[in-house]
């Protein structure tokens, strides 16, 4: 008894959508879910008895548009990147000047009974003893900027 390839091909495009997703599943790359998504429509043509050949070429067409344009929109939203730390609440505080800050040369801030390597964004210099706000925290870096004597 022989197997028609119609009834493979409907088999395999299963196969290639189930196997999509447990991979998809154990990895949440955002990869792998665009093949399983891409063979739903070859499936469908296998079950309509379309050329196995076609049924190909639509999953590479499918496949690539998918993960081409797609996946860089949904991983904007679906995986975060940035690693958040408690040190994260020292922005917006107002902090004293240990070492002279210019936009060429990383200067020090003393923040929580620590020393601290701050930088400024812009052209502008804020010398030792003078106060500035930290604005973002770049790795081990602060960013600052200036205030005036008011207190910004």
């Amino acid at each position: 008894m022989e197997i028609p390839i119609e009834s493979i091909a409907i088999i395999f495009w299963g196969i290639v959508i189930i196997i999509g997703i447990i991979v998809e599943l154990m990895s949440l790359g955002l990869v792998s879910i665009w093949f399983s998504i891409a063979a739903v429509i070859p499936l469908i043509l296998a079950i309509l008895g379309v050329d196995p050949f076609i049924q190909i070429i639509v999953f590479l067409l499918l496949s690539a548009i998918l993960i081409l344009y797609t996946r860089r929109i949904a991983s904007k939203y679906l995986i975060k990147h940035k690693k958040i730390t408690n040190f994260d609440r020292v922005i917006g505080q107002i902090v004293k000047v240990t070492k002279d800050i210019t936009l060429d040369n990383k200067g020090e801030v003393y923040v929580d009974g620590k020393f601290w390597s701050a930088s400024v964004n812009e052209n502008i210099a804020i010398y030792s003893d003078d106060h500035c706000k930290i604005e973002a925290v770049q790795g081990v870096t602060l960013i600052v900027s200036k205030i005036n004597n008011k207190g910004e």
